[in-house]
């Protein structure tokens, strides 16, 4: 039998920035009990501008218990980015940091951009973002709404990503459904896998790389691998799945595929075992890839007998 414990064995944390490592005052000051919004205002002005160091200083500010101010630290990636892509990096490290209420209120104003695929993208991260929270209903009124929505516009590939998050949760909540029709019976069909990995971001400039136990790549517009691994792409997001999945260790690379990119741009990524079970378990990272060409480096995972408890 397929153990489904997982463990991330390698991840690499911030984006090796001279403001990522200013926060380090920040984070002695706090933990000495300074004043956080003194605090923060003298590292800002030490150095303390590029979006590591936002992101960085936010996590810490969350940690102590300072939302409020941490949430208008997190605001500057909109502004460093003015276009809507910077508003969607804020989103995603919103939800990474479970900030959901005022991650919804971002996610509405994002649903009504002019390019609608970043305001698609938007909206399947505030459904996941009900799911990330426990409010299971809502996401599932979500998606069933986007799904209405994505048919009217002959989205075909958005359809497809959103009736496998909707059918994945309603496997994991064992709910019994009403398939309608019989020739619409395969949109309830839930695609229960072993693995399946979703990656998306702020621009939707990213390619996906898979290397399973075996060595095998799977890569985007690339025929399934022998073990039956296959990654789609959907607008902003990209997902792997496999539906039985050898035990070993699997390998995650992805990098911008635009050499116009200027900045660290934000990167999301969801593994999960046991797809659309009871059982399913995920690890969500947030991640800062570097600039053009750059890759966010190598996530690693086991999965099977040997995976660590």
């Amino acid at each position: 039998l397929v153990n489904p414990d997982f463990e991330i064995l390698v991840l690499p944390e911030g984006d090796g920035t001279a403001g990522s490592r200013v926060v380090g005052r920040l984070r002695k000051g706090l933990a000495a009990g300074g004043d956080p919004r003194e605090l923060y205002r003298k590292v800002k002005g030490d150095g303390g501008r590029d979006v590591g160091f936002y992101v960085e200083a936010a996590r810490l500010l969350f940690d102590h218990g300072h939302d409020r101010l941490a949430r208008q630290v997190l605001s500057n990636l909109a502004e460093l980015n003015s276009s809507a892509a910077g508003a969607r990096a804020l989103l995603l490290w919103l939800i990474e940091f479970g900030q959901w209420e005022a991650a919804q209120r971002v996610a509405a104003a994002l649903a009504e951009d002019d390019n609608q695929d970043l305001a698609d993208a938007a909206a399947v991260d505030a459904a996941r973002a009900f799911e990330r929270s426990g409010e299971l209903a809502g996401a599932l009124e979500r998606y069933s709404k986007l799904i209405k929505l994505s048919d009217g516009r002959r989205s075909g590939g958005l359809s497809s990503l959103l009736l496998t998050e909707r059918n994945g949760l309603f496997g994991r909540m064992n709910h019994d459904v009403d398939a309608g029709s019989a020739n619409q019976s395969w949109r309830w069909r839930n695609l229960d896998a072993d693995i399946r990995i979703v990656i998306t971001s702020e621009c939707g400039m990213v390619d996906l790389e898979i290397t399973d136990p075996l060595g095998e790549v799977a890569k985007i517009w690339r025929s399934q691998t022998p073990c039956g691994g296959r990654i789609w792409m959907t607008g902003h997001h990209e997902e792997f799945m496999m539906r039985r999945a050898l035990p070993g260790e699997y390998r995650i690379r992805s990098r911008n595929r635009s050499a116009v990119i200027q900045s660290p741009s934000t990167v999301q990524v969801g593994i999960f075992t046991n797809w659309g079970r009871k059982n399913q378990q995920v690890e969500w990272k947030t991640l800062l890839m570097g600039e053009a060409e750059a890759e966010i480096g190598e996530l690693q995972f086991e999965f099977g007998e040997d995976a660590p408890e």
